[in-house]
């Protein structure tokens, strides 16, 4: 026999329990109901109750379907104090004395159930009261750290490789900004990469702000961003660089750059919406969505990977599950919408890729993300993983350096300014080429300053032959100099010339005494000059006189900043305050004298075919009044008969402030 269905009587629930209520189903604050009663209807709809049954795990589930039917022979640790107690917090079942387990089933949840159960043929076996933990392979607590540390410290050397390559070709685009397949090719080529990793790297590198859509007139390409272009706006940075404060007297602060720009990579990951692995899949539209582009952002995204770490978690330390054991896991915590495999094991690649597990297996990284993303604690974790940094390079004979470990960042950056890196591991190899000392010399550095800087960091004495392969390359490149200027700016008088040129804010370089030029264009520099009381005559590139208006400022970068939205659960805080609307709301209620039961009202309408008169709160806060006879309740919205219109409306019942009998 099924049990009657009832409704929670909200009325009679304290602030606590409604702000757990509306923790546990967020939908049911969106937007927030006018009234306990309209909250009631809302919770006992056919969407919302699906939305709950979603978040329901195996035991659970089978105990509500078993309360459903009338049954009485769920297993005890389906029907413990607990788990009851859960179902009553969400609003899904309600004391009954009457009923064979003292509960019965909320209003709308057998049928709910029902069309659930029609779908998928089965609710999963109720014997399952744990979580399967599939035997996995067990790893050393070493070779899970190393590995993870090496990921780590991968991902960053790829990371500089990108912006390195993209510095000097920005990445191609397709129409709708993301990165075209053939720049997808070439970085795979130049990376030695497969592209499924490729994409991988450059939606890493554009949800953590390394790289940016620069824009220049109907010209886009992706390209590398300054931090000062990226700002604070990241969500986590925060926690993380609360790091930066924690460092010794004796520590030097760029000892802390690769564990800091780690972090901040792997929260903005954390935080994102996106889904790098739909990059390559069909659109609706029949276009085929790329790596850094629309259409790659899920609101299921960032809850995926909370949840396969948690995953992960589950097993021992050291275990290393495979992608089929997580995500048979996952379905045990949520039979009804198991996540597919496919996308399982694009979060585990994730993940590996970012040094979050190590051959498999949760790293100290990924536990201490999960412990607390908005901490420090993060970069502590890759710190206690990464060897002690190299800040010494052996230089040889044949033109090459070994650095026997991790090179700290000065010689990271001198062996990526004069060196072509032949290998990487527990040592790097490096060779001096013609052409990379060329690219050195070319980048402003002169042949002494490059042979101090390989003095100061070499074990050994600078082997004469790279002293004159150095001194080649300079010479080679000619002592040409070329550099960014927008427009110039000339004067008869040499004096006039030089004071302007110490206004820092026109952006000029004097390169005769009386020929300066400038990175400002012409037409923004005439306006800075005329602000000065120093006007000036505008030429085109034949010497013409121009009449120019000041240009618009050139668009910031875009990038693909993550951000905490409708995505995230309702925090305590939110709940706490969306309680507090509530009451509220019911204290203007009672206050008008009206029946607090608007939905109650409403039905006992639709039962007698009775006309009533609603009154109706517009969004902008506008009050209207209409007769109506209402025909039905349905989704958490009226339909009736507008009579004076004589035309059917649907009106949401939060916008229905009160019911009156006519």
């Amino acid at each position: 026999m099924v049990p009657p269905q009832r409704v929670p009587q909200l009325a009679t629930w304290s602030d606590a329990q409604l702000a757990d209520l509306l923790r546990l189903r967020p939908d049911l604050a969106a937007p927030l109901p006018g009234s306990l009663a309209t909250l009631a209807e809302r919770a006992s709809t056919s969407r919302s109750l699906t939305l709950a049954l979603h978040a329901l795990d195996t035991p659970r589930l089978a105990l509500l379907a078993s309360l459903a039917d009338g049954a009485t022979g769920a297993s005890d640790a389906a029907t413990s104090p607990a788990s009851i107690a859960d179902l009553a917090a969400r609003g899904l079942v309600v004391p009954d004395e009457d009923a064979p387990a003292g509960w019965s089933p909320a209003r709308g949840l057998p049928e709910t159930l029902a069309t659930l159960r029609a779908q998928d043929g089965t609710l999963l076996d109720p014997a399952q009261a744990t979580p399967p933990l599939a035997d996995a392979p067990a790893l050393a607590e070493s070779v899970v750290d190393a590995e993870a540390a090496r990921a780590a410290t991968t991902l960053l050397r790829r990371l500089t490789a990108l912006a390195d390559l993209w510095t000097q070709q920005p990445g191609v685009t397709v129409r709708t900004g993301g990165v075209a397949v053939r720049e997808v090719r070439r970085v795979a080529r130049a990376l030695d990469l497969d592209e499924a990793d490729v994409v991988r790297l450059v939606e890493l590198a554009g949800i953590g702000g390394e790289v940016g859509l620069r824009e220049h007139g109907d010209d886009r390409a992706w390209a590398p961003l300054a931090p000062s272009e990226v700002g604070a706006s990241r969500e986590g940075a925060t926690g993380v660089d609360r790091l930066a404060g924690t460092r010794r007297p004796d520590e030097d602060a760029d000892d802390d750059a690769d564990d800091l720009r780690w972090a901040r990579v792997v929260l903005a990951w954390w935080w994102s919406d996106r889904a790098p692995a739909l990059a390559g899949t069909v659109a609706p539209d029949g276009s085929r969505r790329a790596p850094l582009g629309d259409g790659l952002d899920r609101a299921w995204a960032r809850r995926l990977r909370r949840r396969v770490l948690e995953a992960l978690a589950a097993w021992p330390a050291g275990a290393a599950p495979d992608a089929e054991a997580v995500r048979a896991h996952l379905a045990w915590h949520s039979p009804l919408l198991p996540p597919p495999l496919g996308t399982v094991r694009a979060v585990l690649a994730e993940a590996a890729m970012l040094g979050l597990t190590g051959a498999g297996s949760l790293a100290p990284t990924g536990r201490a993300l999960l412990a607390d993303p908005d901490g420090p604690e993060l970069a502590t974790a890759l710190r206690g993983l990464l060897p002690a940094s190299v800040d010494r390079v052996l230089l040889q004979g044949d033109l090459t350096a070994v650095v026997p470990g991790r090179p700290a960042p000065a010689v990271a950056r001198l062996l990526r300014l004069a060196t072509e890196i032949e290998s990487t591991g527990d040592a790097v190899t490096a060779r001096f080429t013609p052409a990379s000392l060329e690219r050195a010399v070319a980048s402003g550095v002169t042949a002494r300053e490059l042979l101090a800087d390989l003095a100061d960091l070499s074990l050994t004495p600078v082997p004469q032959a790279l002293e004159y392969a150095v001194r080649d390359a300079e010479r080679r490149q000619g002592g040409l100099r070329a550099g960014p200027a927008s427009s110039y700016l000339r004067a008869e008088d040499p004096v006039a010339l030089l004071g302007l040129v110490e206004a820092d804010e026109l952006g000029l370089l004097l390169l005769a005494p009386t020929v300066a030029v400038s990175t400002l264009p012409a037409a923004h520099l005439a306006t800075l000059l005329g602000g000065m009381g120093r006007p000036v005559v505008v030429e085109g590139p034949g010497g013409q006189v121009l009449d120019l208006h000041r240009p618009p400022p050139a668009r910031q970068p875009r990038w693909l900043a993550p951000g905490r939205g409708a995505g995230t659960a309702v925090g305590q805080r939110d709940t706490t305050a969306l309680v507090a609307a509530l009451r509220e709301s019911e204290e203007l209620i009672a206050a008008r004298g009206d029946a607090a039961d608007v939905a109650g009202a409403l039905r006992a309408a639709v039962a007698g075919r009775q006309e009533v008169e609603i009154e109706i709160v517009a969004s902008d806060g506008a009050r209207s009044r209409r007769l109506v006879r209402p025909l039905r309740l349905s989704g958490g919205s009226l339909v009736a008969r507008d009579l004076t219109r004589e035309a059917d409306v649907t009106v949401a019942l939060h916008r229905v402030a009160s019911v009156d009998q006519r």
